[in-house]
């Protein structure tokens, strides 16, 4: 959005902004406050909103306007976690795991000078890895040497602007250690359907699926969770697809396991320098969906509850029931200035 000028941008942003009459435009504004505490990123200061919007798929986007106030700062900075939901839809609660993911998007941005200096080992082995190869290599053999260190800095690198595979993984691995198995099914549960129309040539902003998939595996594994077979299935279906070492394959072109584990441990090893809590099994354990609605859970636990209600489903009519209860209960406690729309869910 930052290409375009000031006028431009603000036509899009107009567009973007959920009409008025949004009618869970406050549930979701008190959803994401509470998953920006838990990221460790709340919105402290002045020149910075994070909005709910409304769209056909999860989205972050984050722009700025200029700002003409004497001794006030001179950008305000607008992002809007765009809900894979109409406005006027209820929320099915479980679904908003990925609203965490869009808020790991914010978490990074923010601490992204310490994620890319826990990142400098892995792409110190990668800058000697390109450095061996120029010494032997010449004429076209160099070009090509040029043309994938080119390509390797552009999905890799944690300072690209372009499509930032580090990113997407680190945040991958940061939800896993937040959401522990809801997001493993989540994430299996959004591209099982897909198997058959997999493209393992996308040109696309994300990794590959496959390689996504292989990282919270691995993630999974390292924090404990047996859970990780959730995923089996997905790396059953695209490990028996047809390779080859085409450019285009992103896979295969450009999947370098040190670099994959390298965004995973420089995302949890940033999760603890800035005390993100992750979730226990004993923890998950103990979450019951009657202490939602008694207690005063974080919108993480909301989620959870929602996800282990579905997980264990008996009944559909209840579990949208105990969701329309959650809400209505929040927004009751909003009107009542019982909550802000910051902090936990009541």
């Amino acid at each position: 959005m930052d290409e375009l000028g000031e006028g431009d941008r603000l036509d899009v942003v107009l567009n973007i902004l959920p009409k008025q009459d949004a009618q869970y435009f406050e549930f979701d504004s008190v959803m994401i406050n509470s998953l920006l505490e838990h990221f460790q990123c709340p919105v402290t200061q002045e020149d910075e909103q994070v909005i709910p919007s409304y769209w056909n798929e999860w989205q972050h986007a984050m722009t700025y306007f200029s700002m003409h106030v004497q001794d006030g700062p001179g950008r305000r900075y607008l992002t809007f976690v765009r809900i894979r939901r109409d406005p006027d839809t209820h929320p099915r609660l479980d679904d908003l795991v990925w609203m965490g993911h869009e808020i790991g998007h914010q978490m990074l941005n923010r601490y992204l000078d310490e994620f890319t200096e826990l990142f400098i080992p892995a792409w110190q082995e990668f800058e000697g890895e390109i450095a061996q190869a120029k010494l032997t290599a010449k004429g076209r053999s160099l070009e090509l040497v040029c043309e994938r260190e080119e390509a390797t800095i552009r999905y890799w690198s944690p300072t690209s602007q372009a499509a930032n595979w580090t990113h997407e993984l680190a945040i991958d691995a940061l939800c896993v250690h937040v959401f522990g198995p809801a997001y493993l099914w989540a994430f299996a549960q959004e591209h099982l359907p897909e198997l058959d129309r997999y493209d393992q040539h996308q040109l696309d902003l994300h990794p590959p699926l496959r390689l996504r998939t292989e990282v919270m595996d691995a993630v999974a594994r390292k924090l404990g969770w047996g859970d990780h077979a959730i995923l089996q299935p997905l790396l059953n279906a695209w490990q028996a697809l047809p390779e080859d070492a085409s450019s285009s394959n992103l896979y295969t072109a450009h999947r370098k396991p040190y670099l994959m584990k390298g965004a995973y441990e420089a995302a949890l090893a940033l999760a603890q320098q800035r005390g993100i809590v992750g979730l226990t099994p004993e923890e998950f354990d103990g979450i019951r969906a009657q202490d939602i609605i008694s207690g005063d859970p974080e919108a993480r636990d909301v989620i959870l509850a929602a996800w282990k209600q579905r997980r264990d489903l008996r009944s559909v009519t209840e579990l949208e029931q105990w969701e329309q209860d959650v809400v209505t209960q929040t927004l009751e406690a909003l009107a009542a200035g019982d909550v802000a729309a910051t902090g936990s869910v009541p």
